[in-house]
């Protein structure tokens, strides 16, 4: 995702682009906003290796050949010696001030249950606060996104907004749902195991491992011209990419629906999976109109990757947001985006692995961190710094230990970063799979899609991907997604 760690972050209110509205849209699109990184730093002057890139790329563009490798993947794979030295400085200064993070915890279910079976009137109590919370184990087999719900870390009890009870709550548990959508509201993220099933894991990761080794390679011979036809930007890519996926490959089709799907022994028929049923009740719980979770539309389609040597990136938002949001609630707690990533291996603490901060979806804490100036905080000495006063103060958890075919729903506002990859074996990636829906009641969310081949600008719908993919499943012909669809 487009990162906006090192500069002055704005918003600024404008319309970007006229929405074309779809048979299954028919809701009114509230104003739109977008958020704009301004780098005020002076302009500083080139170092020789930076003259000697600039020199290669007007020798290429020239037709000349250069003297090195090609200019257009070093430019995509690397970055300039000052600068790499000046971001390792500022991330090793980040994580000092860090508290050391803890791996993500799972809410037990079945404690869940029985609470609202003995609750009066059997309504769930206790989702608030004073929850115990337990490792789901990794090596017990478990129907796929049925078993644990793990939660960021232990709710604590604090005073709240109460979102809204979502119109629909489909076949999953209704305590179950409620638990998740407090803990998302509070912390901005929560695991569920066993939303992929390990054969999908596999084989969706070998194809984008292929589908990463031809990228590269058509970069690096010129066939693609812009890297960013095939990676979006990610903060400190030595080592780490951000893959753009295609619709179209059955691999990525079976992931989609494995992710989003529970089908019946017979796969006559298609249910909603549990990670489908929190994205959508996540957006009804926010809405006056039933069912509106269901126009939530397929913002990006990607896989993050890394290996041995990738650096631990700076702190940052995927989506950052300074005051409320035109056609959101003004308390700034209802997600713009709903971003859920899947590991397709087993991952441990040295690869890398992802370090939320939970509770720092808000917008007080978004001004704090970017240091706007519009932060409520009473000191103000000569050294204090806001954002180094949340990076001490908030609790940091680590997504490892996690299963392969595990995921984390998150809010990308939350702030975060990957993690260092210290893998013993240089040639094992860490991958992760992710997409992200936007909320259906903006049109532009604020930051640019990862994504490629149209997919952010086709509006899919979530109700348009899953009827397409089970049509498809079933021998039916797909409405939408052909549209869009390409292999590249």
């Amino acid at each position: 995702m487009m990162t906006f760690g090192g500069g002055i972050v704005s918003v600024r209110c404008l319309v970007l682009r006229q929405t074309v509205v779809s048979p299954f849209r028919q809701l009114p699109v509230s104003p739109l906003y977008s958020v704009v990184s301004e780098d005020h730093q002076p302009q500083q002057p080139l170092s020789s290796q930076q003259q000697q890139e600039k020199q290669e790329e007007e020798q290429e563009q020239e037709g000349q050949p250069s003297s090195s490798t090609s200019p257009r993947l070093r430019r995509f794979m690397y970055m300039t010696t000052e600068q790499d030295i000046q971001l390792r400085q500022k991330g090793e200064f980040e994580q000092s001030l860090m508290q050391t993070p803890t791996p993500i915890q799972a809410l037990n279910i079945a404690k869940l249950q029985s609470r609202k079976n003995s609750a009066p009137n059997g309504k769930a109590t206790g989702f608030g606060g004073g929850v115990t919370t337990r490792t789901s184990p990794s090596n017990k087999k478990l129907k796929k996104g049925k078993a644990t719900i793990p939660t960021s870390s232990t709710t604590t009890t604090k005073s709240m907004t109460q979102p809204q009870q979502p119109q629909q709550q489909y076949n999953h548990d209704p305590a179950v749902i409620q638990a998740i959508l407090q803990t998302i509201q509070q912390d901005g993220l929560v695991r569920i195991d066993n939303v992929l099933s390990s054969d999908a894991a596999d084989t969706l990761r070998d194809y984008l491992l292929e589908l990463r080794h031809r990228a590269t390679v058509a970069i690096e011979e010129g066939t693609v011209v812009d890297s960013q036809e095939r990676f979006a930007d990610v903060l400190l890519n030595q080592n780490r990419c951000d893959l753009k996926i295609p619709l179209g490959p059955k691999p990525v089709h079976q992931a989609l629906l494995d992710v989003l799907t529970e089908p019946n022994k017979d796969n006559s028929q298609y249910n909603p999976s549990l990670v489908r049923t929190v994205i959508e009740s996540v957006f009804d719980s926010y809405s006056t109109v039933p069912n509106r979770g269901k126009y939530a539309s397929l913002w990006e389609l990607n896989c993050f990757m890394s290996n041995a040597g990738a650096r631990r990136q700076l702190v940052h938002a995927d989506n950052v947001c300074l005051q409320p949001i035109p056609g959101l609630q003004d308390d700034g707690q209802e997600p713009i985006l709903l971003t859920c990533f899947i590991a397709l291996q087993d991952i441990d603490p040295t690869m890398g692995p992802t370090v939320w901060m939970p509770g720092t979806h808000t917008i007080d804490a978004h001004n704090r961190f970017f240091e706007t100036g519009r932060d409520t905080s009473s000191t103000k000495t000569d050294t204090y710094s806001p954002k180094n006063d949340i990076l001490q103060s908030s609790k940091a958890v680590l997504g490892a230990p996690i299963p392969k075919g595990a995921c984390v729903i998150f809010d990308p506002r939350v702030l975060h970063c990957a993690g260092a990859n210290h893998c013993a074996d240089p040639t094992h990636t860490r991958a992760l799979f992710y997409m992200s829906f936007k909320n259906p009641k903006i049109d532009n969310p604020g930051c640019p899609s990862t994504s490629g081949y149209g997919i952010s600008t086709a509006e899919l719908t979530m109700e348009q991907l899953v009827t397409d993919l089970t049509n498809q499943q079933q021998g039916r012909p797909m409405k939408y997604i052909p549209l869009i669809a390409s292999n590249p």
